[in-house]
């Protein structure tokens, strides 16, 4: 199984499948970052090891209470899936407390679970192997956003981040971290340059995309500016795919 953890609607699985003739998942959802795709991991590991993982990198390493908030999709794992507890708890002390109500994991679910069990068209995303196709298209000119200075970081986020590059090592998982394209232009993230330091630290490669012209010539790639549509996600698995190929072959098999 060729596994990748990553965000829901950038890469397309049959575009790596057919390029690198592995089985692919994309285990992102879309608004939770760090913490969410740690834990998956950590799921992940308790049953299968990867063959690689590629994962594209979202968020700021701010202080920000509503990705504390999002931990709460994990809820209804909580009981059975001890590995991500210590993630889980981040969003308060008493957590161990509250999950021993067999309510308090679906409370913040129960709109979710109504709608994942109709089956009127246009209510549910159509689903591909994790993917979410989009096909809006921007018709916008590109714009300037302003800069990200240095801020002050939150110490859990970085090191949850830590942890996943960790458990990549101590498994022996190739990994490729990747930032996806944008349509605006910037001159300084100072998240991204965190993403890519700390990369650098531990010795994983990094690829930012946020400033490929490819991408940021062609607004039709794009549902908004941040999120690329099926056809730019298209481009974008391809031009992974084979820096896959090309980086890794001389250091990794993929069997």
């Amino acid at each position: 199984l060729f596994h990748i953890g990553i965000w829901f609607v950038i890469t397309k699985p049959e575009v790596f499948e057919k390029n690198l003739q592995h089985t692919f998942y994309n285990t992102g959802r879309d608004g939770h970052f760090l913490f969410y795709q740690t834990a998956v991991l950590k799921s992940v590991l308790k049953r299968h090891k990867p063959k690689l993982i590629i994962y594209d990198v979202a968020g700021s390493f701010i202080y920000d209470e509503s990705d504390y908030d999002r931990l709460s999709s994990l809820l209804p794992y909580y009981d059975n899936h001890t590995e991500i507890r210590n993630i889980v708890n981040l969003r308060s002390r008493y957590e161990p407390i509250k999950n021993l109500s067999n309510l308090y994991p679906y409370n913040s679910t129960i709109a979710n679970i109504i709608i994942g069990n109709l089956k009127v068209e246009g209510i549910r995303s159509k689903e591909i192997q994790g993917y979410v196709p989009l096909h809006g298209q921007l018709l916008d000119k590109i714009q300037k956003h302003a800069s990200v200075f240095p801020y002050e970081t939150d110490s859990e986020k970085i090191d949850v981040f830590n942890q996943f590059l960790n458990l990549c090592q101590q498994n022996k998982i190739p990994l490729v971290v990747v930032m996806s394209p944008v349509y605006y232009t910037y001159e300084k993230d100072y998240s991204l340059e965190l993403y890519k330091n700390i990369c650098d630290e531990n010795k994983i490669q990094f690829f930012d995309f946020t400033r490929n012209n490819d991408f940021l010539d062609n607004p039709h790639f794009f549902d908004d500016i941040s999120h690329l549509n099926d056809k730019g996600a298209s481009l974008f698995s391809k031009k992974i795919a084979n820096l896959v190929k090309n980086r890794l072959k001389d250091n990794h098999t993929i069997n």
